[in-house]
């Protein structure tokens, strides 16, 4: 019905307690979708173990876009060095 943070807490919930992580991805991209900045941030959280930089990169550079202060921050870092990736604990990235 269109709850955004509902949204993005399913997906959060199915990426980090359920390792359903496709259908995490979905959810996660439906909430940006619909304007939540912090599903574009937990999008490139969910690309940090797996180690996927071009990935990570666009998702944090789409959470900076739209407006996510830890993501601009993190967006500064990119633009200061391409090969940035966070190195935040994971648990401190939700």
């Amino acid at each position: 019905m269109g709850y955004v943070s509902a949204m993005n807490s399913l997906a959060t919930l199915l990426d980090d307690h359920l390792d359903h992580g496709q259908e995490a991805l979905i959810w996660y991209k439906r909430a940006v979708t619909a304007g939540d900045s912090t599903a574009a941030w937990n999008l490139a959280m969910h690309y940090v173990p797996l180690r996927q930089k071009r990935l990570y990169r666009y998702w944090m550079r789409k959470a900076a876009a739209m407006g996510d202060e830890d993501a601009i921050v993190e967006a500064e870092k990119l633009l200061n060095d391409p090969n940035y990736m966070t190195s935040l604990p994971l648990e401190d990235c939700d």
